[in-house]
C-alpha cells in the first residue's frame, strides 16, 4: 500500500513540476507574440519587465524538472530561486508595500515546510534586504508614507510568517506526538497480542450479546476446532455443563456477574470428549459508562482442569487410604501396649501376655514399616530422577531373591522354586529398581497364595532375558486384570480382603518398569494362579 503511495506521490511530483515549468513557458510565448503584432490583440499587462520575469520562471521551472535526480539541489533551486525572483520583481515593478507582499508568506511557509528553521531565517533575511534595497533604490523619491507603508508592510509580512511558522511548529510538533503515541500503542498491542497468544489458557473476548470478537490461539486448541470463531455467538461456541449434565449458558451467567467470577465445576463437551474446565469471567466497563454498564462486553478465559482436578482427587485418596492403612497398625500395637501396661498395674501380666503383646506390638511395626518403604519407593517411582545402569548378572540376582525369601515360604508353608539355566547373560539396567520390581511381584505371589508353590524363573530368549514369578494362587478375575496396576486398587474378592495390603505393590512395580523401560506381562486363571514377568535387553 506504502509502496503504490510513493510511485503516486512522485508521479504528482513529476507533474507539479512540469506545470511549473510549461505554464511560464506558454505565457512568455504569449507574451512576446503580444509585443511583436502575431496577435490581434493588446494586453497591457504584458509589458517587458513582466516578459522577463516570465522568462526567468521558465527558467527556473525548467532548472527544476531536469534535476529530478539531484532532489535536495532542486529544493534549494525551486525555493531560493523563487525568492530572488519575486525579490527582483518586487524591486523593479510593485515596490516593497504591495498587495503582492502576502507572497512572501507562501514563500517562508515553504522554505521552512522543507528546510526547517534554517530555511525560515534565510527567507526572513531575504525579506529584510528585499526591504533595504527598495529603500535605497527608491531614497530620491522616499517620503513619510511611503517609508510608512513599507515599515507596516516588512512587520506585517514578518510577524504573519512567524505566526505561521509557529503554528505549523506546533501542529507539527502535535502529529509527531500523536505518531508517536500511535507506535507506542501499536508497540503495546504487538505486545499485549503477543503476551495473550503465547498463554496456555484460552482467553475470549465476546460483546454483551455475545458475539465473539477476539480470541488467542490456544482458544482454537482448547475448542478443538480450526475454523474461525470471530463473529460466532459464545454459546454456540463454548457449550458448557454443569455436574448435573443441564447447559449452562455463558452469555446469561455473564449478565449476572457484577464484578470477576471463577467457577471450576464446569464441563466443556466436544466429539466424543468431556473435559473439566475451569471458567473465569470479567465484565468490561469503559471509561464513558457506568459501573454498571457492560459497555466493552466481557473477557472469559477457559483452562482444562481436567488432569489438576484427577491428580486433587487421586491426593485425597491417598491420604484417606494411606492414614488408614497406618492408623490400623499404630493403634493395635498401641493397644497390645496399653493392655500390657493395664495388665502389669493389675499383678495380671503373665509371660504369655506378655509374649502375646510383644509379637501383636512387632507384627504391626513391621506392616508400618512396610508401608513406609512403599511409601519411600512409590515417591521414588514417580520422581523424574533417573538412577545409574548398571550391568546385573541375572543368575546372581535370582539366587540372591531366592534366599531371601526362603524363610518367607517356610512360614507359609509353601514351596518356593526357581527355575534357570546354570548360565544366563546379563542386563544393563538399574540394579535397585530391577530389584524393587522382583521383591513386589514375589511378595504378592506369596500374599495371595494360601497352598501350592511360588516358582522364580529367568530365561534367555534371543537378545532378551525374561524373568518370572508364577504362583499356584488365587488367580485373578478377567474384570479386574485391567485394574490391577492402579494406585490403591483391590479386588473385591473376600480372600483378597483378608491378606490386607494397601493397593499400592503393583502400582509401585509398574512405574518403576516404565522407569527402566519395560513392561510387567501378566497372565491369569481364576482359581488356578498368576504368572507376572518383565522382559530385558541382554547387555552388550
Amino acid at each position: 500500500m506504502s509502496r503504490e503511495k510513493n510511485k503516486v506521490d512522485k508521479k504528482l511530483q513529476i507533474a507539479v513540476r512540469s506545470v511549473g515549468a510549461i505554464l511560464p513557458l506558454i505565457t512568455l510565448l504569449f507574451g512576446l507574440a503580444m509585443k511583436y503584432d502575431l496577435l490581434p490583440f493588446k494586453i497591457s499587462f504584458f509589458t517587458d519587465t513582466m516578459l522577463i520575469f516570465f522568462g526567468l520562471f521558465t527558467i527556473l521551472g525548467f532548472a527544476t524538472l531536469t534535476l529530478s535526480n539531484r532532489p535536495r539541489l532542486q529544493l534549494v533551486i525551486r525555493i531560493f530561486g523563487a525568492e530572488i525572483v519575486f525579490m527582483l520583481y518586487t524591486l523593479l515593478v510593485t515596490g516593497f508595500a504591495s498587495y503582492l507582499a502576502i507572497c512572501w508568506l507562501i514563500l517562508v511557509y515553504e522554505s521552512y515546510r522543507v528546510f526547517r528553521e534554517k530555511g525560515m531565517y534565510v527567507s526572513l533575511l531575504v525579506i529584510v534586504v528585499t526591504f533595504c534595497l527598495d529603500f535605497i533604490f527608491k531614497s530620491h523619491a522616499i517620503n513619510a508614507e511611503l517609508l510608512y507603508n513599507n515599515i507596516v508592510a516588512l512587520l506585517l509580512v514578518v510577524g504573519a510568517s512567524v505566526f505561521v511558522i509557529s503554528m505549523t511548529r506546533a501542529q507539527i510538533e502535535k502529529e509527531a506526538n500523536l505518531k508517536l503515541s500511535e507506535e507506542k500503542e501499536r508497540t503495546e498491542r504487538g505486545r499485549l497480542e503477543t503476551l495473550i497468544n503465547s498463554m496456555s489458557s484460552s482467553i475470549i473476548s465476546f460483546d454483551k450479546n455475545g458475539t465473539i470478537q477476539r480470541f488467542n490461539a490456544a482458544s482454537l486448541a482448547l475448542l478443538d476446532t480450526h475454523a474461525g470463531i470471530e463473529n460466532l455467538s459464545i454459546d454456540q461456541v463454548v457449550k458448557l455443563t454443569d455436574k448435573e449434565g443441564g447447559s449452562v449458558s455463558v452469555i446469561e451467567y455473564a449478565r449476572q456477574l457484577p464484578s470477576s467470577a471463577m467457577r471450576d465445576d464446569l464441563y466443556y463437551h466436544y466429539s466424543e470428549e468431556t473435559i473439566r474446565v475451569e471458567v473465569i469471567i470479567s465484565p468490561v466497563h469503559t471509561a464513558y459508562t457506568g459501573s454498571e454498564d457492560v459497555g466493552g462486553g466481557y473477557i472469559m478465559i477457559l483452562r482444562d482442569i481436567t488432569k489438576e482436578k484427577s491428580l486433587e482427587e487421586e491426593r485425597e485418596s491417598f491420604i484417606s487410604v494411606v492414614s488408614h492403612e497406618l492408623r490400623t497398625p499404630l493403634s493395635i500395637a498401641e493397644g497390645a501396649i496399653g493392655n500390657a501396661i493395664f495388665m502389669n498395674e493389675k499383678g495380671k501380666l503373665t509371660p504369655v501376655v506378655l509374649e502375646k503383646s510383644l509379637h501383636s506390638v512387632h507384627e504391626n511395626i513391621t506392616s508400618l514399616s512396610h508401608i513406609v518403604n512403599d511409601l519411600t519407593t512409590l515417591s521414588r517411582a514417580e520422581s523424574s530422577d533417573s538412577e545409574i545402569n548398571e550391568t546385573i548378572d541375572v543368575t546372581q540376582l535370582i539366587d540372591e531373591l531366592y534366599k531371601r525369601h526362603t524363610s518367607l515360604a517356610s512360614q507359609k508353608n509353601l514351596e518356593f522354586n526357581i527355575d534357570r539355566s546354570p548360565t544366563i547373560g546379563s542386563v544393563q539396567t538399574s540394579r535397585l529398581y530391577l530389584t524393587d520390581i522382583l521383591e513386589k511381584l514375589i511378595s504378592n505371589a506369596f500374599k495371595y497364595t494360601s497352598e501350592g508353590s511360588v516358582t522364580l524363573s529367568a530365561a534367555q530368549n534371543g537378545q532378551t532375558i525374561t524373568i518370572s514369578v508364577k504362583d499356584t494362587g488365587n488367580g485373578i478375575a478377567k474384570t479386574d486384570l485391567s485394574k490391577i496396576f492402579d494406585k490403591f486398587y483391590r479386588s473385591e474378592d473376600y480372600r483378597t480382603r483378608e491378606t490386607g495390603g494397601n493397593g499400592l505393590g503393583l502400582y509401585i512395580a509398574s512405574r518403576l518398569a516404565d522407569k527402566i523401560h519395560t513392561k510387567i506381562e501378566v497372565t491369569s486363571r481364576y482359581e488356578h494362579g498368576s504368572e507376572f514377568s518383565v522382559t530385558l535387553p541382554v547387555a552388550k
